[in-house]
C-alpha cells in the first residue's frame, strides 16, 4: 500500500548534548509514565529550513563546528507547559519540562543564522518564501508530555521538590543536521553530525 506521508518537507539544525550531562534528564524521562523513549539528547535550534540549500548547510555547519568550543547550558527548576508544535501534548494533557538557560542557546542560533543569511538572500528566487528567523527568549527540555491536566500541578510540584535547582548543566558537544519527511513529526534521518572542536 502506498504511503500517505507527503514528500520531504525541510531540514532542521539541532544541538546535541553529551550523554554524561544528559543522563539526569534521561533518568527522569525513563521513569515518567508515557514518556517518549528513547530520550532525545538534542534541542532543535533552527527548524523548517528550506530545501535547496543542503550543501550550504553542510558547509556552514562544518565551518562553525571547527571554530566553536563545546559550551554549557544551565537547567533550572521544572515548569508546566503545553508543549510546542514539535512535541505537543495531547488535548487534556500537560508537559513537564526543565527550563534551560536561554543566553548561550540564542547566541548560538544567531551565530548560525548569520552564516546562513547570505545564502538565503542569494537563493531567494529558488526558495519557497522567505526564511524568517524568530528570536527566542525561552527554551526548555521536556521530560514528560503526557500528564493529565488534573494531575499536572501536583506532578510538577513533586518534580520541583527533587530538582528545585534544576538537573545540572548540559554540555553541548555537536551540531546535528536532520531532514524531516513530514513537518512537525519525527520522520526522517540525520544527515550529519559536526563536533564542536574550537579552542578550549
Amino acid at each position: 500500500m502506498a504511503s500517505s506521508l507527503p514528500k520531504l518537507k525541510n531540514y532542521s539544525i539541532m544541538l546535541k548534548f553529551t550523554a554524561e550531562s544528559f543522563a539526569p534528564l534521561q533518568a527522569i524521562r525513563e521513569k515518567a509514565p508515557g514518556a517518549r523513549r528513547p530520550p532525545f539528547p538534542y534541542l532543535n535550534l533552527l527548524p523548517n529550513l528550506p530545501l535547496p540549500l543542503l550543501e550550504t548547510y553542510k558547509e556552514v555547519l562544518a565551518k562553525i563546528a571547527a571554530n566553536k568550543s563545546s559550551f554549557k547550558i544551565k537547567t533550572f527548576a521544572p515548569i508546566k507547559t503545553s508543549g510546542r508544535a514539535d512535541h505537543m501534548s495531547k488535548k487534556g494533557f500537560s508537559a513537564a519540562a526543565f527550563e534551560l538557560e536561554a543566553g548561550p542557546i540564542e547566541s548560538f542560533r544567531e551565530e548560525i543564522y548569520a552564516e546562513l543569511k547570505g545564502a538565503f538572500a542569494a537563493e531567494k528566487a529558488r526558495l519557497e518564501g522567505e526564511y524568517k528567523f524568530v528570536p527566542r527568549s525561552e527554551f526548555d527540555m521536556i521530560v514528560n508530555k503526557d500528564i493529565p491536566n488534573t494531575e499536572a500541578d501536583k506532578a510538577i510540584q513533586e518534580l520541583a521538590a527533587n530538582y528545585k535547582d534544576g538537573a545540572g548543566e548540559l554540555v553541548a558537544e555537536s551540531i546535528l543536521l536532520k531532514e524531516y519527511l513530514h513537518k512537525h513529526q519525527g520522520f526522517g534521518e540525520f544527515l550529519g553530525e559536526y563536533k564542536l572542536q574550537g579552542p578550549k
